[in-house]
C-alpha cells in the first residue's frame, strides 16, 4: 500500500542554475510531499528526461540560464511529454508580450494565452527572491488548475 502512495506522488523536474537556490527549492518540495529531480544544468536536465520515460508531473524551471532558457527547456519538454505542467521561476523581468510569445509557442492557443497568462501569473511565473510558501503554493495551484 505504501508503494502505491508513493508511486502517485507528483514528480517534479526543477531546473535552477543557482545550487543554492536548488536546493531550497528542493528541499521545500519534498518536504510539501513531492518527489524531485534537481538539476543545475538544463542540457542535464533535458538529456536525463529524454531517457527516462516516467513522466514528470511538472517542470519547475528558471527562465534565464547558460546553457538553454526555462522557456525553451520547455519546449523541448512538452514535445516529448505535452502533458508536462509547467511553472517558471525568474529574477528578471519579463514583459507580458515575451509571455505571451513564449506560451504560444508552447502549445497554448494565442487567443487563450493571454486571458490566461493575465489571471495565471502568479502561478505560471515565480518572481524571486519569493517566499518559500509562495513556490508551494504556486506549485499546488498548477495541480489544481488543468489549463497549466
Amino acid at each position: 500500500m505504501q508503494n502505491d502512495s508513493l508511486q502517485s506522488m507528483p514528480k517534479v523536474l526543477l531546473v535552477e542554475d543557482d545550487v543554492d537556490i536548488l536546493l531550497i527549492f528542493k528541499k521545500v518540495l519534498e518536504g510539501g510531499g513531492y518527489t524531485v529531480r534537481a538539476f543545475s544544468n538544463p542540457r542535464d536536465a533535458l538529456d536525463h528526461f529524454k531517457a527516462n520515460l516516467s513522466p514528470y508531473d511538472l517542470l519547475l524551471t528558471d527562465i534565464r540560464m547558460e546553457n538553454m532558457s526555462g522557456f525553451e527547456l520547455a519546449r523541448r519538454l512538452k514535445e516529448l511529454n505535452p502533458e508536462t505542467r509547467v511553472l517558471f521561476t525568474t529574477a528578471y523581468e519579463v514583459t507580458k508580450s515575451e509571455i505571451e510569445k513564449e506560451l504560444v509557442s508552447l502549445g497554448y492557443s494565442s487567443s487563450i494565452a493571454p486571458t490566461s497568462i493575465i489571471k495565471k501569473e502568479s502561478a505560471l511565473i515565480v518572481p524571486k527572491p519569493a517566499k518559500l510558501e509562495k513556490i508551494l503554493a504556486s506549485v499546488k495551484e498548477v495541480f489544481l488548475t488543468s489549463a497549466i
